[in-house]
């Protein structure tokens, strides 16, 4: 069949028609189906844009996990206390004795020594460096130990066997501050009533010299 037009000339095929545009767009169209597999999926640092000044340019946030490093940066917490007893005459120099009620210490972890020096640092700063101070954390203990010889000695009788076991474990800690007669001028002790082989807390059991920031 004859397709010439009326000047004898055969018509041209549209260039959309043409093998080699239909292959180059065939070709331009996977290239855009597929992304390059050397894209970055995230970015940390956007560069800033050519109406961007450098400071406007925005910073993807990062997280931190929770990891045993970072735990072991943590800073201990405070533990809670209270000033419960004060004594003034048992001290041959004049100091006072504070008896503190303190909450139940986590074992767990030798933190509760830090968290201890922290309240000696609080009260030392409020009621002076010649104090000495018994940390308890059971009430009903703290209120024997300040009845008895070891405190303003009303409770008319010595204490027994299972008595003074009872204040070694809740004793947690004692401080000497500014006593010419203990092992240091600045004593800390921690379970002072209980010996290094007590299979609950013995491996805690210390007396050292510590002096408060004050």
């Amino acid at each position: 069949m004859d397709i010439s037009n009326e000047n004898g000339l055969k018509p041209r095929k549209p260039w959309y028609k043409k093998w080699w545009v239909i292959t180059l767009l065939a070709v331009v169209g996977l290239i855009m189906l597929n992304p390059s597999s050397d894209k970055k999926s995230v970015t940390i640092n956007q560069q800033p844009t050519p109406t961007q000044t450098p400071n406007e340019a925005k910073t993807e946030p990062v997280s931190i996990e929770n990891t045993s490093s970072n735990m072991l940066l943590a800073e201990p917490k405070a533990l809670d206390y209270k000033i419960v007893h004060e004594i003034s005459n048992k001290r041959y120099d004049g100091g006072k004795n504070y008896f503190v009620l303190i909450e139940k210490v986590d074992l767990s972890t030798k933190n509760f020594k830090v968290e201890i020096r922290q309240i000696v640092d609080e009260i030392v700063k409020s009621k002076g460096e010649k104090i000495s101070i018994e940390f308890v954390n059971d009430r009903n203990v703290l209120d024997l130990i300040y009845e008895s010889h070891y405190g303003k000695n009303t409770l008319g009788r010595i204490l027994t066997k299972e008595e003074l076991e009872k204040i070694g474990l809740a004793e947690v800690a004692s401080f000497d501050g500014k006593l010419d007669t203990g092992l240091y001028q600045n004593t800390l002790s921690f379970f002072p009533g209980i010996f290094k082989d007590n299979p609950t807390v013995g491996e805690y059991v210390e007396t050292v010299e510590y002096n408060p920031n004050k």
